[in-house]
């Protein structure tokens, strides 16, 4: 992940917490959270939510790595990104909980929203990403994502 895409990342996980602090559904981590989906299988999503009924008591672990796949999963593509690698990650994400994932094209300005492997729709930059069943509620048009992440 490059500078731009880290930054991209950051200001996603800001207006995702935002949104968390008046719906209390759960957590939002970043491009270091190491999240282990089955025993052989380690991945760290660029951004990741995952909903608090994925905690008992909504404690959080303070291990390095977690045993928990997070409900949404959103990867920011860079130019090193191979297709058949993110297809395989998309495979993997959604074979281990995963309820929903972004791929998120910068050069583009568009996202990828995945409902499972196959499926999926295209959000343009005057769309809106929208959280679905996963973050109900949370909507974000992509061109204020991508406006705050290049001005501030």
């Amino acid at each position: 992940m490059g500078v731009y895409e880290s930054r991209l990342a950051v200001v996603l996980i800001h207006f995702i917490e935002t949104f968390l602090d008046v719906h209390k559904l759960g957590i939002a981590l970043g491009e270091s959270a190491f999240l282990k989906l089955r025993p052989d299988l380690t991945r760290a999503p660029d951004v990741s939510f995952i909903a608090w009924d994925r905690f008992p008591d909504r404690r959080l672990s303070h291990a390095p790595v977690w045993t928990v796949a997070p409900d949404l999963a959103v990867e920011i593509l860079s130019p090193s990104n191979t297709e058949k690698e993110m297809q395989r990650k998309l495979r993997e994400y959604f074979e281990t909980g995963v309820r929903l994932v972004w791929y998120v094209e910068p050069e583009l300005r568009t996202a990828k929203v995945y409902t499972s492997p196959d499926r999926f729709t295209v959000v343009r930059t005057e769309e809106v990403l929208d959280g679905r069943d996963v973050l109900p509620g949370f909507q974000l048009r992509l061109k204020d994502w991508f406006t705050r992440a290049e001005e501030g």
